[in-house]
């Protein structure tokens, strides 16, 4: 009797939410994996250039603008090979499925860390890091990582609780580069760096061999018929951006997706140049640094885990984009405060600010879910990944270039630029706001088992019902 009430008493988790914390789990693991390579890349980087031109000092200004230069080349290829990716796959994630999709940038990143262990056992020359980037960048990275990620989930979770479970999905991506910025100045100080790459190797193989075993989340029945190869390049995936959507006409999704390319790339700009920033102004350690954007996700994870729920799980549209102006807004005062401050702990505090803007992302990625229907979430969710890459090309190439032109008149001057880019952003999400559709209720009342719920009658329920108007009473 008492084991029969004590089995009656447990919940199976739905397969769905099973599947979700799956990919939510991947997405952590790489993004872990991914930063800690990335900022490997570039100590390794500065200790390379330091060494073969026989510099004296290490942390002098000249190492630093040189590593920068390479840093930036690195970028640009990846990126630029990146292009022709980011929009392709997502349009074929439509007709095939979005497993795929989450491994090739597993394979990449394997790739990576491969061929930066052999650089560092064979001192290959430093331009070969430069072609190694650009070949890393055809297998997507995380562009399309995320892009697969959240069509995922996009097409498991109903609508009325898309935006609190991306806003989970921006915790685990958080949490990933926590992790990984965390551990990176204490495993630098504690490890050669070719032994690092080798681990993150291995790291990255079991990661590929976990997704390429996951289930896939696109049912049959909700795959297109066709590929629609016009939209399968960058500009085929932006052009979503520029026809009426369930959420109203095209500055709809052209003011949201305008501010999430501004938005993005300023953090990424802000990255590009943070440690060389933090070294001359602060003159931080590679574990100071390590801590302080340890801290800096620590908070933005946090924020997101108490604001997702409380904030973004409604079904008014209105509101959604509303928290996502509100949250660029915060961002720009982070930026503004990193620019200013005198000490480090004032960078703690921009820090705090910043983790309040963290609804803003997922907020802009659900409303773009949002506006389509479930045969087209990853042409949607392409866009989005096509914005990232252009943001990643033309972003940290012009804060480098802006940050070396004016380092010594004007250290913050690069960190005001990208204040005023986070305010335009917030300014394209508010024309966005401005032209949603008057009628701003999800009436879509998705049963909790989604898996016993087909596509047409997901479909056949309108996103954005007229509101009935009662007739005048007869005098």
């Amino acid at each position: 009797m008492h084991a029969t009430a004590t089995r009656a008493a447990v919940t199976p988790v739905p397969w769905r939410e099973t599947r979700f914390w799956i990919y939510t789990f991947v997405l952590l693991s790489y993004m872990a994996t991914l930063m800690l390579q990335i900022v490997a890349t570039a100590q390794m980087l500065i200790a390379e250039v330091c060494e073969r031109g026989h510099y004296a000092d290490c942390d002098s200004d000249t190492v630093s603008s040189k590593a920068a230069v390479w840093t930036l080349y690195g970028g640009l290829a990846s990126s630029l090979t990146g292009v022709g990716v980011s929009g392709t796959v997502g349009v074929l994630s439509d007709k095939f499925g979005r497993r795929w999709v989450v491994v090739l940038p597993l394979v990449g990143l394997t790739a990576n860390t491969l061929t930066l262990a052999l650089f560092k056992a064979y001192s290959w020359p430093l331009w070969t890091l430069v072609a190694i980037s650009g070949g890393t960048g055809l297998f997507g990275g995380s562009p399309t990582m995320f892009m697969a990620i959240y069509t995922a989930v996009a097409d498991i979770v109903p609508e009325v609780e898309r935006s609190k479970k991306f806003g989970y999905t921006e915790v685990s991506l958080y949490l990933g580069v926590m992790a990984g910025t965390s551990v990176s100045g204490i495993l630098i100080e504690h490890f050669d760096y070719k032994t690092l790459f080798v681990a993150m190797t291995v790291a990255g193989a079991a990661l590929t061999l976990i997704a390429a075993a996951m289930p896939e989340t696109l049912a049959p029945s909700q795959r297109v018929e066709t590929v629609s190869w016009a939209k399968a390049n960058v500009f085929g995936a932006l052009g979503v951006m520029t026809r009426p959507t369930r959420l109203g006409p095209w500055p709809v999704l052209a003011g949201l997706g305008l501010a999430f390319l501004l938005s993005y790339g300023a953090i990424v700009a802000f990255g590009s140049i943070v440690i060389l920033y933090s070294k001359v102004k602060l003159h931080w350690t590679p574990r100071e640094l390590g801590f302080f954007l340890g801290s800096q996700w620590i908070i933005r994870a946090a924020c997101v885990s108490i604001l997702s729920p409380l904030l973004l799980h409604t079904q008014n549209v209105r509101r959604i984009t509303l928290f996502s102006v509100i949250g660029l807004c915060m961002q720009a005062g982070s930026m503004l405060t990193y620019a200013l401050a005198p000490d480090t702990g004032i960078m703690y505090v921009g820090s705090a600010i910043g983790g309040l803007s963290a609804v803003a992302f997922p907020a802009i990625r659900s409303l773009f879910s949002l506006a389509v229907s479930a045969k087209e979430q990853g042409v949607a969710l392409a866009a989005l990944s096509a914005a990232e890459t252009v943001a990643n090309i033309l972003l940290p190439a012009f804060a480098s270039g802006f940050y070396s032109a004016t380092d010594s008149s004007c250290l913050p001057c690069t960190l005001y630029v990208l204040v005023g880019l986070l305010l335009a952003g917030a300014g394209c999400a508010a024309v966005a706001l401005r032209f949603l559709s008057p009628v701003l209720e999800l009436t879509l009342d998705t049963p909790d088992d989604m898996d016993n719920v087909s596509s047409a009658q997901v479909e056949s329920r309108p996103l954005l019902a007229p509101v009935a108007v009662p007739e005048p009473l007869a005098p």
